[in-house]
């Protein structure tokens, strides 16, 4: 199983499927997101007829069984499935997913643990596995008993079974909307989680005005924000899994090899072999093609591939990642790499991530600050932005705005030479129904020596890599910082990194609590004039793309 990870959909049982779609296709109410086709839904997550997995032994590497697989027919049942053949096919996933959820409470607590894997059970209600997006909703019923449904596995265990009556249909959204209820709740969930809260209120409100469904506008904004749930929910648990993978390796080989390597290809639903030989196809490509040289390091442009790169490094992946370490009460998680993406020797790849409780716009306002790099940065001695770019939608090469950041680096000792670095520097956002989902400012060396330098020089260093954030809660943000690069020197040492990654990490953690405060409390100026090239740079990419002014945050 080397060199591969499983995907997020291996945990989730779409209930959605087996249990409600049955019930909502003979209803005729409005249609949320497209006309319903219940073919295409039950093949999409229909068993599969007669098909054949090569077993091969427990040494093979994934890309032998890959190959075996891709060789075998597997044509997808038109007439639908029997519960019992659907459980069977689910079995191996609730095994795995069992083993996770416990594992969540040895390491979070119950109260914490239980919080997160609770947002697996949105996932089973809204989450198509076989696409790894929100399934399509097909009536507003369909909405309000999916909703429901998680509502009681969330309520359910405190204030008992509620049954639905004709006058009450959804008696857990009923049970909620009560102020008189909401001590008798004791569900950090539900208490917590502030998005969630809203989205539900919505529901409710539509459940006593009916007459309402009928309003577009309503459908698109109850979409997006069910768009936007499946996005926070799906960041954490993907956090979660990935560090449970790492450390609990055995459990994930021994479930692999049992799942997949038996001739009863009966024991996982198809689209998961699917989504597992899409994920190998990236590695491989990554592992063995895109490499980069040093003519990338001398482009002062930013280009999709950058940004594609730069996603694919900052997943988990087995075999390629290590963690470093983890679990610890701030959330904070490092991780390291002895893999080379670069024809260039010696250099290192790590990155670490947490989490922060501010909002992501508050989040970007602040790491979009050219001052940033002052007040975070002991060891700067000089610091400056210039050469910027304004996106050009007629040429390929410019379809993010750029500026240059150049520094110098003084260890103050005479011990390690000054380090000089020259870095591209860009932007790109993501926007749910108008709110920031995620942001990403990456940064890649675009001046390389390849030439000695004389030894009153400054080093040069090498640097790809980028700041991610992405919203989990309105006051919520996870952020992660991946970087690639080679410092030169003994500084470069792969013993001292990996010493210094954990300290580093709790540093920027720190750091960027701070200058969030100082941008909050109106310690640092707005980012607003022509000169600050971070800001300026995704205020022009917003605009460009979206008809989103940043400015109006402030």
């Amino acid at each position: 199983m080397a060199d591969i990870s499983l995907p997020l959909s291996v945990l989730v049982i779409p209930y959605w499927h087996t249990n409600n779609l049955n019930s909502m296709k003979s209803k005729t109410s409005m249609n949320i997101s497209g006309v319903y086709n219940d073919s295409n839904i039950n093949n999409e997550l229909a068993p599969r007829t007669s098909t054949s997995v090569n077993a091969f032994s427990q040494s093979q590497s994934f890309s032998n069984l890959h190959d075996n697989m891709t060789h075998t027919s597997d044509s997808l049942s038109e007439s639908g499935s029997s519960s019992t053949f659907l459980d069977n096919k689910y079995q191996s996933l609730m095994d795995l997913r069992e083993k996770f959820e416990l594992w969540l409470y040895s390491i979070r607590g119950q109260v914490t643990g239980n919080s997160i894997f609770q947002k697996l059970l949105f996932l089973d209600e809204f989450y198509d596995p076989s696409k790894e997006r929100l399934r399509k909703i097909l009536y507003f019923e369909d909405l309000f008993y999916s909703l429901e449904k998680f509502l009681q596995k969330l309520l359910k265990p405190t204030i008992g079974l509620i049954n639905s009556t004709n006058d009450n249909l959804y008696p857990y959204l009923m049970y909620l909307s009560n102020n008189n209820n909401k001590e008798n709740i004791n569900n950090i969930l539900l208490k917590e989680h502030l998005y969630l809260n809203d989205f539900i209120k919505e529901v409710q409100f539509l459940t006593n005005n009916m007459s309402l469904v009928n309003n577009n506008d309503i459908s698109d904004k109850l979409i997006n924000n069910l768009k936007r749930l499946i996005e926070m929910f799906s960041i954490e648990l993907n956090d979660h899994f990935n560090i449970f993978q790492e450390n609990q390796h055995k459990i994930i080989t021994k479930w692999f090899t049992t799942t997949f390597t038996q001739n009863n290809n009966n024991l996982y639903p198809k689209y998961i072999l699917e989504n597992i030989q899409k994920r190998k196809k990236r590695i491989d490509f990554y592992l063995n093609k895109k490499q980069l040289n040093d003519d990338d390091f001398n482009i002062k442009n930013i280009l999709d591939t950058d940004f594609e790169f730069i996603n694919y490094l900052s997943e988990y992946t087995n075999g390629i990642w290590q963690l470093k370490s983890s679990l610890n009460k701030d959330f904070i998680t490092t991780w390291k790499s002895d893999k080379n993406f670069t024809t260039i020797p010696n250099t290192r790849l790590q990155k670490s991530m947490g989490y922060v409780n501010f909002k992501i716009e508050d989040c970007c306002k602040a790491i979009s600050h050219d001052d940033v790099y002052n007040s975070s940065q002991m060891t700067i001695e000089e610091c400056s932005h210039h050469n910027y770019e304004s996106i050009n939608p007629n040429n390929s090469l410019r379809k993010y705005p750029t500026y240059i950041h150049t520094a110098i680096f003084d260890f103050g000792t005479k011990i390690f030479r000054k380090r000089s670095l020259e870095n591209c520097i860009s932007v790109k956002a993501q926007f749910i129904g108008g709110q920031l989902q995620s942001f990403i400012q990456i940064y890649k060396t675009c001046c390389h020596v390849m030439k000695e330098l004389t030894n009153d020089e400054p080093l040069k260093i090498i640097t790809f890599g980028a700041k991610i954030f992405y919203r989990v809660d309105k006051n919520r943000t996870f952020y992660q910082e991946v970087k690639m690069g080679n410092i030169k020197g003994f500084l470069n040492n792969n013993l001292i990194l990996n010493l210094s990654l954990n300290k580093l990490a709790k540093k920027m953690n720190k750091n960027l609590q701070e200058i969030v405060l100082k941008m909050i409390n109106n310690q640092m100026s707005k980012p607003l004039d022509e000169s600050n090239f971070g800001w300026k740079a995704i205020v022009e990419y917003c605009k460009h793309y979206y008809k989103i002014d940043p400015n109006e945050w402030f």
